[in-house]
């Protein structure tokens, strides 16, 4: 396994699919911010988005964020995922 950051990564557009296909709410919010480049305003200049991963395979990931609780302050507030930093583990089958 290895942590990634996702935005030090050479592989954004692949990870970025794979938050989105995570269980937890907050993963669609996590990628609309980053996809609306809007993550580091309202997250703070020195955030970052931590990925464990295995291979290609998206295991967890968490946000490493100056600032919690931003849901209010994106303009996103009819999605139902008001924090992003617990880490989330994907279902393994």
């Amino acid at each position: 396994m290895q942590v990634v950051n996702y935005f030090e990564s050479n592989r954004q557009a692949h990870w970025l699919e794979e938050i989105k296909r995570s269980d937890w709410n907050a993963g669609s919010f996590l990628a609309d911010l980053i996809s609306r480049g809007m993550f580091f305003d309202a997250i703070g200049a020195e955030a970052k988005v931590l990925l464990l991963t295995e291979g290609d395979e998206l295991i967890s990931f968490c946000t490493y964020a100056e600032k919690d609780d931003i849901y209010k302050k994106t303009g996103l507030e009819n999605m139902d995922a008001p924090f992003l930093s617990p880490p989330v583990v994907k279902k393994r089958i």
